[in-house]
């Protein structure tokens, strides 16, 4: 090409995983030497910034989705849906503006509906294609799974981050009526290459919107009173910065760059966590065992991986209501961990190779 290949990269601000499952493909493209610009807000901004200093960012509309507290998330996220619609139209008009002002090859949207463009080519990324929600809202799930893939179509394809057999989605990803292509678990980690010594009994990462994250840790908080273990909690917030605050055998910290926080994965017997789709390729990545999910209440997302990991005996997993952290370290052992297994080529790779072909080709 005459000029460098420049991508829009645009991940959700709802929770980190979005943003972390965008780290690889932002790398394969600086691995191309092409121009990456990102564009995003809250945490998912914070986080990218500290990865990628060096590339331009631009701050648009945060969806600021809320939890409830009593887990009946469906009723909440019904009340916020006129905030959706509106984050989603605002989203659309500031990318407009950015690409007027940066003329790009290709757009990567990492579930921001409205970041798309007619007049550039589109791509969606996502691992939920369907909805899945258990009754009373039965019903619900093929009305969220139209609308969601009717805004899926305005994009010229959709990646979905697992493999063609989809091991890790199951039903989420299914479709006949999408161009998808399966570009491989994502995730910013890699295998271990040599054996590693526990240096924690316990690991807790937390995450996603409140107010769900600070009942989870002070649930985990309330019960680690009772155990004699060996503690790191990672909090899950930027802004709070990398250092490490530790009180007996408990330490805290608030957010850890990747290499910090893949050493301490490692270096931790135990690991609990939400069943969020990122932390399970991050981990399925890195190949852990011992694991603890707990999905966030009333997510039904989250609550159908984590019967899927269950059933396939990979992970324990157990509701928040009936959450104890020491009978839940004694069942993980049980299970058989998470393994993304041996790659036959880079789907991700090949995607992108194929993309920029084409351009290539114009």
């Amino acid at each position: 090409m005459n000029k460098p290949f420049s991508v829009l990269v645009t991940p959700l601000d709802w929770g980190l995983g979005h943003a972390t499952r965008c780290i690889p493909i932002i790398r394969a493209f600086r691995q191309r030497d092409c121009n990456v610009l990102i564009a995003t807000s809250g945490d998912a901004l914070q986080l990218l910034k500290l990865e990628f200093p060096e590339v331009p960012f631009f701050e648009i509309v945060s969806y600021k989705a809320v939890y409830a507290k009593d887990g009946r998330l469906l009723p909440k996220l019904f009340l916020q849906s006129i905030k959706f619609v509106s984050a989603i139209r605002k989203e659309h008009r500031q990318l407009r503006q950015i690409l007027r002002e940066h003329p790009v090859d290709l757009i990567i949207s990492d579930n921001r509906f409205g970041c798309y463009s007619k007049n550039v080519r589109s791509i969606f990324v996502t691992h939920q294609i369907n909805f899945v929600f258990r009754p009373p809202f039965k019903w619900a799930s093929r009305l969220f799974s139209f609308w969601n893939q009717r805004k899926i179509k305005r994009f010229n394809e959709c990646w979905v981050p697992d493999f063609p057999d989809r091991p890790f989605s199951g039903d989420l990803s299914a479709t006949n009526d999408l161009p998808v292509v399966f570009v491989g678990p994502l995730s910013r980690f890699h295998k271990p290459t040599q054996p590693i010594e526990f240096t924690y009994d316990l690991l807790v990462l937390l995450s996603g919107p409140e107010p769900q994250r600070t009942i989870l840790e002070v649930l985990i908080t309330q019960q680690l009173t009772k155990l004699d273990l060996k503690v790191m909690l990672v909090l899950g917030n930027p802004h709070a910065g990398d250092s490490v605050v530790s009180k007996g055998q408990v330490s805290r910290v608030g957010h850890l760059k990747e290499a910090e926080l893949k050493c301490i994965i490692e270096e931790s017997r135990f690991v609990v966590c939400r069943s969020g789709y990122s932390s399970i390729l991050d981990l399925a990545a890195l190949q852990k065992r011992n694991l603890i999910m707990i999905p966030t209440p009333g997510q039904p997302e989250q609550e159908y991986l984590a019967e899927l990991l269950l059933h396939k005996n990979w992970v324990y997993t157990i509701p928040q209501k009936d959450f104890d952290l020491g009978k839940a370290i004694d069942q993980s052992v049980g299970f058989l961990g998470l393994n993304c297994g041996e790659v036959e080529g880079d789907l991700l790779h090949a995607a992108i190779d194929r993309l920029q072909s084409s351009f290539n080709k114009k």
